[in-house]
């Protein structure tokens, strides 16, 4: 034992001091903001804060959260402001951690949030208050397991398991802590290895199981005090010697016990490490006792009652009254005796009391989290659901606006090809584009105009092509001079007799010479007027029922579908497009 303390005396006086120097270096090289040698220097800055003594780190704590809190870079500041977590008294530490958190989720830093949620439990943790710790411990569970970070993932699962322990789930801790050990080899920070094997020297010495427990403390107190050593080590170390002085105390080895003690105190006030001092007293008053110095052990007794108001525990409230029960017991004070038998049965029932309650809130608190959890999930279902309807929504848009812009363009093509082909010289009528599947030539309607034969008998008959010819021509003298076209009342019965001839012969000639049935001719003929009424300057006093009616159409809704039939486009898209033309060209 004399060596390991050899050991870390040694380490502590090679430990230097802060230098003001260093820490300027390092936030020169921080604000310089060259990556990754800032991120670097930050995490030195930390170290450097997190390893130092109490004064010494609080001033530089200080030093970094006012010279970061403006900077652009909010790591530094959200790391200091977690790291501090030591210098601080309860409410001032939890007001750092929730700025910490906020910022953290503000600036999209997962794991500083991480590391915020796991001191604030260690905070509820240690101010009895479980249902809260195990809260925000699966809450940082949560958040390092969907980023993937396994280093921090065992540590807030080995501090779930600690919360087990105090509460006396001691199986669930065991079964954690066995399976940290077993990923040790992964692990890159020496002081996992230590409270893993101090937590499991717990385990068995509450089942009594105390060769186990001091091999386990034992081998945590070689890690600690093997170099490289800080100050911050001196807390665990006090701690492993208070720890193994009640380990030997509860084997009977009261001389053990006494070495413990008196380097455990020894440390505590020299590190300033009162928080492990009323458990060393606690255990200083049993060996007084074996000794039969019942006044001593009762005055250490009384130190040990001050000082556990300061650090409350309400197992060293415990330990002082049944310490204090034997030792009045042993001193033959039979009536003081009964009476701290009592306090402590009170206390032991409170305590009992407590840890039960703290199992119910893990519970409480586990089962809280998955609904909090599978409503995350369902509101993150939710966003999904509403992101992939928003994408097809906007890619249908852009899709139609595509087709209609792709449409426009084709429409305006159209537009352009009938235009030249109303201006024609050959004056041509405008062809049929769009044939509908179901479309029927009614036979007495002048537009269109159809073909019926008289006789009603079947068969074709071969008719002279000198003939057919013949009557093109009479047709096209009377479509270009008279332009019966426009005649409203226009049949291929009529027509034909004032060509001298029958509707057979003359829906034939037509065939002959355009490959197109009368009625198509005809409209065809009537939609080139359409076109050339819309381009003239009076167009725009005109409707599309006057339109209509000069071109030979008896109706409008006739005039839209065979103009549709013949150009491709509506009439009004024709009238629009083209008086667009005319105010460019203008």
């Amino acid at each position: 034992m004399r060596v390991f303390i050899i050991i870390f005396l040694a380490n502590l006086c090679l430990f230097p001091a802060i230098q003001s120097e260093k820490v300027d270096s390092l936030l020169k090289i921080w604000n310089s903001q060259k990556f990754p040698e800032a991120d670097e220097a930050a995490g030195q800055l930390i170290v450097l804060m997190y390893v130092a003594d109490f004064e010494s780190g609080l001033a530089l704590s200080r030093r970094l959260l006012r010279e970061s809190v403006h900077h652009q870079n909010k790591s530094l500041y959200i790391n200091t402001l977690i790291h501090s977590y030591r210098f601080h008294v309860f409410d001032t530490k939890f007001r750092m951690l929730n700025e910490a958190a906020d910022l953290a989720r503000s600036e999209n830093l997962p794991e500083l949030q991480a590391a915020a949620y796991t001191f604030k439990s260690i905070i509820f943790r240690d101010n009895s208050m479980p249902d809260s710790a195990m809260m925000y411990a699966l809450m940082a569970k949560t958040i390092l397991s969907d980023i993937q970070s396994n280093s921090s993932l065992d540590e807030i699962n080995q501090l779930i398991a600690d919360m087990h322990f105090f509460a006396g789930e001691y199986d669930e801790a065991e079964k954690i802590y066995q399976q940290l050990m077993e990923q040790e080899k992964n692990f890159a920070k020496h002081w996992r290895f230590i409270t893993l094997r101090s937590n499991l020297g717990l385990i068995k010495f509450r089942q009594n199981k105390l060769d186990e427990a001091e091999s386990y403390f034992l081998t945590a107190f070689e890690k600690l005090t093997a170099p490289p050593m800080s100050a911050s080590d001196s807390s665990g170390m006090v701690y492993h010697f208070r720890k193994l002085m009640e380990v030997n105390l509860a084997k009977g080895d009261y001389k053990k016990g006494e070495e413990y003690c008196e380097n455990g105190k020894y440390y505590a006030e020299k590190f300033k490490q009162f928080a492990e001092l009323p458990g060393l007293y606690i255990g200083y008053a049993e060996i007084l006792r074996h000794k039969s110095k019942f006044d001593s052990a009762k005055a250490v007794l009384s130190l040990a009652e001050q000082l556990e108001k300061e650090y409350s525990d309400i197992r060293y409230k415990e330990a002082i009254n049944r310490e204090r029960a034997y030792t009045f017991k042993a001193a033959g004070d039979y009536r003081q005796a009964v009476n701290y038998l009592e306090q402590w049965v009170a206390v032991s029932k409170t305590a009992d009391s407590i840890f039960n309650r703290a199992k119910i809130l893990h519970i409480y608190a586990e089962h809280n989290h998955q609904i909090l959890q599978h409503r995350a999930e369902g509101l993150q279902r939710e966003k999904n659901l509403i992101i992939g309807i928003l994408f097809i929504s906007i890619a249908s848009f852009l899709i139609l606006i595509a087709y209609y812009f792709r449409l426009r363009k084709s429409h305006k093509l159209l537009v352009e090809k009938n235009l030249e082909l109303a201006y024609s010289a050959a004056s041509v009528p405008i062809p049929v584009v769009e044939r509908m599947a179901d479309e029927e030539e009614e036979e007495e309607n002048a537009d269109p105009v159809t073909v019926r034969t008289t006789d009603g008998t079947q068969g074709k008959k071969t008719i002279d092509e000198t003939l057919l010819r013949e009557l093109s021509a009479k047709l096209n003298h009377l479509i270009q001079e008279e332009k019966i076209y426009l005649v409203h009342d226009l049949t291929t019965a009529n027509a034909a007799e004032r060509l001298g001839t029958n509707r057979t012969y003359l829906s034939q000639a037509v065939h002959h010479g355009s490959g197109m049935t009368f009625p198509d001719l005809i409209n065809g003929h009537r939609v080139r007027e359409a076109i050339q009424i819309m381009n003239s300057d009076e167009s725009r006093s005109l409707t599309i029922d006057s339109i209509a009616e000069r071109s030979g159409f008896n109706n409008r809704v006739t005039f839209s579908k065979v103009f549709q039939k013949h150009t491709g486009v509506s009439p009004s898209f024709f009238m629009r497009d083209i008086w667009a033309r005319n105010r460019e060209a203008g």
